[in-house]
């Protein structure tokens, strides 16, 4: 998950809360607000670098929505800060492959790991099969943040392995020094401020293949079984 750097919030945006003053997410929402909300909505993906909150597949106007990282519906106070809204993307055309924001839905915990976190970068690993995992394995935060937004949908995680496998391949033919060279400059935005899709998968793989003695797990562990305890009587 990468860290989000917010910007100042859309003066169109403030300026209609300033002319609407109690206004909720609905009344924002109706056809003749759809100029400051596509403001709000451009505004949240350039911030982004066009790139998910959540999952970081790339965004598009069509493919994408207005998310609330505190649920509007558990927190109606924060339904307009600018600070509590995101760019995600729309998740996958089937329910196998829901994740993000309309995975999330109304859930939210205090454990919740949030892009406006700024330890969020260092909380997650990605394995050579494409799945996210915490870290820490004692990082229970980081693990339920990954089952609630769905982030290791089959969609995702073969996209992962995609670019997974290209560092590899640039690895195995590049000299160390234009490897890690190819690894700094693909972490920065473009000319037109674009972070590269999976931008977390490309720091942690990257990162691990730049630097002698790291292995980069090939799956997932296994659950555990949980032995059942006999009743006493």
């Amino acid at each position: 998950m990468k860290y989000i750097r917010k910007f100042s919030s859309p003066e169109s945006f403030e300026d209609w809360k300033r002319r609407h003053p109690g206004a909720d997410w609905h009344e924002f929402s109706l056809p003749h607000n759809a100029p400051v909300k596509d403001d709000l909505a451009d505004s949240l993906r350039r911030e982004q670098g066009r790139i998910c909150c959540y999952c970081e597949k790339r965004l598009s106007r069509r493919r994408s929505h207005i998310e609330h990282i505190k649920p509007r519906s558990v927190f109606p106070d924060s339904t307009l800060k600018y600070s509590n809204l995101a760019a995600s993307c729309n998740g996958g055309p089937t329910r196998q492959n829901a994740c993000c924001g309309h995975k999330k839905g109304a859930w939210y915990s205090p454990r919740f790991v949030s892009p406006y976190d700024r330890s969020c970068e260092h909380r997650f690993l990605v394995t050579a099969a494409g799945e996210i995992a915490p870290r820490n394995p004692k990082d229970i935060s980081a693990a339920e943040t990954i089952r609630r937004l769905g982030l290791n949908t089959p969609d995702l995680c073969a996209m992962r392995r995609t670019v997974y496998d290209v560092l590899i391949e640039l690895k195995s033919t590049l000299p160390p020094e234009r490897f890690q060279e190819h690894i700094e400059q693909s972490l920065l935005p473009d000319g037109n401020g674009l972070f590269e899709p999976f931008w977390s998968t490309i720091e942690y793989v990257g990162t691990m293949l730049t630097l002698d003695g790291l292995e980069i797990p090939d799956e997932l562990p296994a659950p555990r079984k949980t032995k059942k305890r006999k009743r006493r009587w």
